[in-house]
């Protein structure tokens, strides 16, 4: 009988958030930020051309950032998984790129 007490409330709240997951996925509402989607329903053809210049602007001026932070992100994957990490060299690391961006 307790099981059953456990069993059900369990059972609801996971049909609850299945549910709730499913209905909020993509496409709800019109759309996402996409070609057809919310975002372009009140540009004209020129303002779309040119959010999408400012986007490629963008892309090419922050290139050599995400780049760099790429190479960060593998170079402290390097340290995390060895059998072995070396704690301090870790801190080092993140404390070397913080104040470099600061």
């Amino acid at each position: 009988m307790k099981s059953t007490k456990v069993v059900i409330p369990v059972a609801l709240l996971i049909a609850l958030f299945l549910s709730v997951t499913v209905y909020a996925g993509p496409g709800r509402w019109g759309g996402g930020m996409g070609p057809g989607g919310a975002m372009w329903g009140d540009l004209t053809k020129e303002q779309q051309k040119q959010v999408e210049s400012l986007k490629l602007d963008l892309l090419k001026k922050t290139e050599p950032l995400r780049a760099q932070m790429s190479q960060k992100r593998i170079e402290m994957m390097e340290l995390t998984s060895k059998d072995n990490p070396d704690e301090q060299a870790i801190e080092k690391k993140e404390a070397g790129d913080l104040g470099a961006s600061g």
